[in-house]
């Protein structure tokens, strides 16, 4: 039996507070080499505020922070040794090419000059950017200076690296070029991933945590997700006057009713339920006049909308 991977990252009941309001509440996982965490959720959720701590940006009120082996809070040197970051918004110096400024991260990380010019190279040709070294940053693409972003994180070859949202702001081709890269840094190291996209995490994690006001409400492999989960349905009615939203929401297993249009609907289960005969039982009882009812495989949309959904009522 092979050993399993080493643990890059582990937190233990990690909190962050401004005055009275908490922000972070006793954030506790650990991340293992070669492996990538999908970090989900809404916006206000506390997702930033965690990837800042993580990386030693922020200090946390409460708790702890060890990277290979390190507490952060004890040994801060050692520890950031091991970890790149791209915050959202890369930081830039957008009056410096390409070269200049992974020099420049490069010193920032106590390496050698010889040793920088080496990594150079080598991160503009894992980013893609071996031909834009004598380029001012000020004259790339929103795409090139999230590459450059990335390249600043990994010049040191860190054991983890935390990416938040590294697709905003980037087109679909750019989307795809830079999941291709993210998929190749997870090769060696651990991967901390913040993104709105829940497409995002299903193509590149291999687990999901997802936070909501602060607070850990799910963390589990996405394997394990997609077993557990069940599917959401699809509905169409011949009648005008389709049942209202909030006579579907109240049947046993519904945990979301979105509709669409006159007459379509579509119905999330709660994790763990499958709502289908029920939703056909009582369609066939009321003559609601069901005409159409195709399942919609989102395992990942259904779990994350129940888990954080704020409102008491469902969405009209």
């Amino acid at each position: 039996m092979s050993e399993a991977p080493p643990v890059l990252l582990r937190t233990d009941a990690l909190s962050r507070r401004y005055g009275q309001y908490t922000v972070v509440h006793d954030l506790s996982f650990s991340l293992h080499q070669g492996e990538v965490l999908g970090f989900l959720g809404r916006n206000g959720a506390g997702k930033s505020t965690s990837m800042q701590m993580l990386s030693g940006v922020l200090a946390p009120s409460s708790g702890s922070v060890e990277l290979a082996g390190h507490a952060l809070l004890s040994a801060p040197r050692e520890a950031r040794r091991h970890i790149g970051f791209l915050p959202e918004s890369p930081p830039l110096y957008l009056d410096l090419t390409v070269d200049e400024y992974l020099r420049f991260a490069g010193c920032l990380r106590g390496m050698t000059r010889a040793a920088v010019g080496r990594a150079i190279e080598q991160c503009k040709q894992r980013c893609g950017l071996l031909k834009y070294g004598k380029w001012l940053l000020a004259r790339l693409s929103e795409g090139l200076k999230k590459r450059v972003g990335i390249a600043q994180a990994i010049i040191h070859e860190p054991a983890l690296i935390i990416l938040d949202e590294p697709t905003s702001t980037l087109d679909p081709v750019q989307v795809r070029e830079m999941h291709t890269l993210i998929r190749s840094l997870s090769e060696n190291c651990g991967i901390v991933l913040s993104t709105h996209h829940l497409s995002e995490v299903q193509a590149l994690c291999d687990r999901v945590l997802i936070l909501h006001q602060g607070r850990t409400v799910l963390d589990q492999s996405i394997q394990q997700l997609q077993q557990s989960s069940s599917n959401s349905l699809r509905m169409e009615f011949v009648f005008r006057t389709p049942p209202e939203t909030k006579t579907l929401h109240a049947l046993p297993g519904v945990a979301q009713v979105i509709r669409r249009g006159d007459s379509h609907f579509l119905v999330h289960y709660r994790p763990g339920t499958d709502a289908t005969d029920t939703i056909l039982r009582e369609a066939l009882a009321q003559g609601w006049g069901l005409c159409s009812c195709v399942p919609e495989n989102q395992p990942l949309e259904s779990v994350f909308l129940h888990l954080t959904d704020e409102r008491p009522r469902q969405e009209e």
